[in-house]
């Protein structure tokens, strides 16, 4: 998504919009800008949303808000739906089918300091078979890196993985436990100040699982390697997984504001942030770039992540490597979804430690029990392992999101699920919000529905055995 709309700033599709950040930010909204489908935007934003809806030849088109000058504007003769863009940004709509979402960013200074030098907690033990939860075999780890940089549960005495790692559909911890993620979305990006009693926050309901907002400087202000080490042990601290994941490529192609993905790969394969992130396989895995492609650059999506894999394993990284969909993250164009011409297989062999799980974004074009049940069906049935990386009760006044569903469903198949976001979504956007401004005594109706409803995460949250 882009920047979640804070505040006073509203923005239909997914910018984060803080009132502090509006002073000297970028003019992105948080997760979804210019069309992906998180929806919230950023500090500075202001959007206006504009809707026309016709029943003739099934035309639907929706003009998501924009941020401060911005401008978005959707045309077409098929559904269209164009989310909001952060300050400055434009995002216009195409004559096909298309759903953009709402990542960009807030465009908030990013401060912290800390040490730059963290390390595994210790080597994982060798050997074949990996276990579900219960113990079972179920497999050989597909994962077979030294365990020097391991990070230390006590474990499985058969296991010699040394961070997450895939097999089939299902994800595997360092001690080869099958992993199931039930987190949130944290905005540290546009709110650094925020950070680290958001994560102690989502730990005391139950998430094990934090999905953290980075920025390269492409948009807004670099997380350093020193931040980037304290975000990680912050995260340790209270047993939660980090999903790392930077945005300022978010809509590539259709967002003015985003940079080419390339930036994305060139922040984790530089020196800073390398030392931040080596050793620490066993409790953070890397979401290469937000919704890195929206509506007229897909066509790019497969072969530039291919890349991407290669070049992040030949610069030493042996994380799990998470690949958001195309179409800013909803896949309407269903490419990851049918795996057309082998695009997510493709993908996933580019990769030598065949270590990839796929992340699509569940907004506004998952309105129904039966696109979400057939989506995750079928990708599954491909062999390759998926992930709602992002979701939410819905996108925007009149964009319901069958989030219940996708709860349910989720815990059926043993995919996880991180909501959209921890606080900070501004305007009509604001109910994308999990907490009331930060406040984790305050929780949204949203909130509380992906907190303690059924399937949430107080019910079916289990800590990952690698803080053992």
């Amino acid at each position: 998504m882009n920047l979640p709309h804070y505040d006073s700033i509203s923005r239909t599709t997914g910018c984060f919009l803080i009132l502090g950040a509006l002073l000297g930010c970028s003019s992105e909204a948080p997760e979804d800008s210019a069309g992906d489908t998180d929806g919230t935007t950023g500090p500075t934003e202001t959007t206006s949303a504009s809707t026309t809806t016709s029943t003739s030849a099934g035309t639907s088109n929706t003009a998501a808000s924009a941020g401060p000058n911005g401008v978005t504007s959707t045309s077409g003769q098929s559904a269209v739906t164009t989310g909001a863009v952060g300050p400055g940004n434009a995002t216009t709509g195409s004559d096909t089918t298309s759903t953009t979402g709402a990542d960009g960013g807030v465009g908030g200074a990013t401060t912290g300091g800390g040490p730059s030098t963290s390390s595994g907690a210790g080597g994982a033990t060798s050997g074949a078979n990996t276990s579900d939860t219960t113990g079972n075999p179920t497999g050989t780890p597909t994962s077979t890196t030294s365990a020097t940089t391991g990070g230390g549960g006590t474990g499985n005495p058969d296991c010699d993985a040394t961070g997450f790692y895939v097999e089939g559909t299902s994800v595997y911890d360092v001690n080869c436990n099958e992993f199931v993620m039930r987190g949130v979305n944290v905005p540290h990006a546009w709110f650094s100040s925020n950070t680290q009693g958001s994560l102690n926050d989502a730990a005391s309901v139950g998430a094990n699982t934090v999905r953290v907002v980075l920025a390269t400087g492409g948009q807004w202000s670099r997380t350093s390697g020193s931040t980037l080490s304290q975000i990680i042990g912050w995260a340790k601290e209270n047993k939660l997984v980090a999903m790392l994941e930077v945005h300022d490529s978010t809509g590539f192609g259709e967002s003015a504001a985003a940079v080419h993905p390339d930036d994305a790969v060139a922040y984790w394969t530089s020196s800073e942030v390398l030392g931040a992130i080596t050793g620490q396989e066993a409790y953070v895995m890397i979401n290469i770039a937000n919704e890195p492609f929206g509506n007229t650059e897909s066509a790019q999506w497969s072969s530039f992540h291919q890349g991407a894999v290669q070049e992040l394993r030949a610069a030493g990284l042996k994380h799990l490597f998470v690949v958001d969909a195309p179409n800013w993250g909803q896949d309407w164009e269903e490419t990851m979804r049918n795996d057309k011409n082998s695009a997510a297989t493709n993908v996933f062999n580019a990769d030598p430690d065949r270590n990839v799980l796929f992340s699509v974004h569940m907004y506004d074009v998952y309105g129904s029990a039966n696109t979400v049940t057939s989506y995750i069906d079928t990708f599954l049935g491909h062999g390759l392992p998926l992930i709602v990386g992002e979701f939410a009760a819905d996108h925007g006044a009149g964009k319901n999101v069958d989030e219940g569903t996708i709860m349910s469903k989720a815990e059926q198949s043993r995919i996880g699920y991180i909501g959209w976001s921890w606080s900070g979504n501004g305007g009509d956007l604001g109910s994308l919000d999990i907490t009331n401004n930060f406040n984790v005594g305050s929780l949204t109706a949203w909130g509380t529905t992906l907190v303690n409803g059924p399937s949430g995460i107080a019910e079916t949250a289990q800590t990952c055995s690698c803080f053992e």
